[in-house]
């Protein structure tokens, strides 16, 4: 295990996600080739600029993949303000997991990565998932916090 990262599983029945006041004009899809990897690459710099590097950056932005199963993307008025980049791992039993979860910095505190989350809780449902895992860094306080707060136990 890496010493920069912690490990955290919560049982998907339990995970916590409070109800929000409804977000006008907010829509949660999966992202796929009618939206651009671009902007989708240019939110998730914003909001990890220590993540990806500039070669890195360019090769995801030269990219041919068209299929983005387990991306989920926030929408206002068609612009993304934040995304959920999940997968599931078929061992045994099918076990879900974050890799990032990111909202723009105007947009945080209102529901977004809840009703993000909430989508990929639904998903796992429809796919018999009962566990979901994720790996936060150490030093980012906001997401140990929020994760805490959603039921997630360290492992």
């Amino acid at each position: 295990m890496n010493n920069e990262y912690l490990d955290f599983e919560i049982d998907v029945t339990k995970l916590k996600l409070p109800d929000h006041p409804p977000i006008p004009n907010l829509k949660i899809v999966i992202f796929d080739e009618t939206y651009s990897p671009n902007n989708l690459i240019d939110i998730f710099v914003k909001i990890f600029p220590d993540e990806i590097n500039s070669e890195k950056e360019n090769e995801f932005r030269h990219s041919k993949r068209k299929k983005y199963e387990g991306t989920y993307i926030a929408l206002i008025n068609e612009k993304i303000i934040g995304f959920l980049i999940t997968g599931i791992l078929t061992f045994n039993d099918p076990l879900g997991y974050i890799l990032y979860l990111g909202v723009l910095k105007n947009f945080r505190s209102k529901g977004i990565a809840t009703e993000l989350l909430k989508r990929f809780k639904l998903d796992l449902n429809k796919k018999g998932v009962s566990k979901i895992q994720a790996r936060i860094k150490k030093d980012n306080f906001l997401v140990l916090k929020y994760i805490n707060y959603l039921g997630f136990k360290q492992l």
